[in-house]
């Protein structure tokens, strides 16, 4: 009974989040455009500086230089599978591969991870999405672009703009400061306590919107829903096959903390990244893509629940 009311500690907060983001839809007690804004605060503020204190405390060694390889080889294994699925199962949407591959763990796996497994935790899952902010940027978005007609950007375009995204900005800078020994000596200061509890009420701030936006982001059109279970039972075939590989690689390259191999599990759970709706070319494959980014958090939240039992 005990273990029962642990999981509802965990999972029911999350829960009623998400219901409340989807009633105030339902409601119109907020607007697309607050929600917009609600999600330009958590990527261009909370979410940088969670990862950057992820990854300025974390310890640096070869071990996490390893999960990041490990990271793309996830996405590679994911984005080769989408295409291989796509012909095997004759799915006529040019849209489809992309979905299968990417992960969210920006707007959504930095908001649970933590609560299962804190800030340590969260390190594991930063070294992973550093992995996959490179092979969205670089591989993904253009190839979802060129089959959307749109032009290609060259490598010097691709670097301008991934060192402007804000999360990534986090990430260098945190790794920078623990490897300089910076971070290590502001915080063991007297101000530390104080750095502390700022990056702590930012971080905790971030949780509540970000479960908010998904709930209010839910949509579920009759017309559209067969192509959206069918795409989101495929990216679970996939991602259990890419788990596979990750928790075999780990073993291999001697990665032995049970936090890597639980922040693997965990963002296999995760949907492709929500950006992906920014790039369709119609209305139609747009509401396509945001309800199964939408609706695979169910796939999110059941995982969540199974590693509060089991992690």
């Amino acid at each position: 009974m005990e273990t029962v009311w642990k999981i509802l500690e965990l999972v029911l907060p999350v829960l009623v989040m998400i219901f409340i983001g989807q009633l105030s839809k339902l409601r119109g007690s907020i607007s697309q455009e607050t929600v917009n804004g609600m999600k330009n605060l958590i990527c261009n503020y909370f979410l940088p500086i969670a990862l950057f204190y992820s990854l300025a405390t974390v310890e640096l060694s070869m071990q996490m230089l390893l999960i990041l390889l490990v990271g793309l080889v996830m996405n590679s294994t994911a984005f080769g599978l989408g295409f291989l699925f796509k012909r095997l199962f004759r799915i006529d949407n040019r849209y489809f591969p992309y979905l299968l591959a990417g992960y969210e763990v920006g707007l959504l796996g930095m908001a649970l991870f933590p609560l299962l497994y804190g800030q340590e935790g969260l390190g594991y899952l930063a070294s992973l999405d550093l992995a996959n902010c490179f092979f969205f940027f670089f591989i993904l978005l253009p190839s979802m672009q060129a089959s959307g007609g749109a032009q290609k950007q060259s490598f010097a375009d691709k670097m301008k703009s991934i060192l402007r995204v804000p999360s990534v900005i986090g990430c260098i800078l945190g790794v920078l400061l623990n490897a300089t020994g910076v971070a290590g000596w502001a915080l063991s200061s007297a101000l530390g306590p104080t750095v502390k509890a700022c990056i702590s009420l930012a971080t905790q701030a971030s949780t509540p919107l970000v479960l908010i936006v998904v709930g209010y982001g839910l949509s579920f059109n009759k017309k559209i829903m067969g192509m959206v279970l069918k795409t989101c039972s495929l990216r679970v075939v996939g991602m259990a096959i890419v788990c596979g590989v990750s928790l075999g690689l780990f073993r291999l390259l001697g990665v032995s903390s049970p936090l890597a191999a639980y922040a693997s599990i965990f963002m296999c759970s995760l949907s492709a990244p929500y950006a992906c709706s920014m790039y369709a070319t119609d209305e139609t494959q747009q509401e396509y893509i945001s309800t199964q980014l939408s609706l695979y958090v169910v796939v999110t939240i059941l995982v969540f629940t199974l590693l509060s039992i089991f992690g």
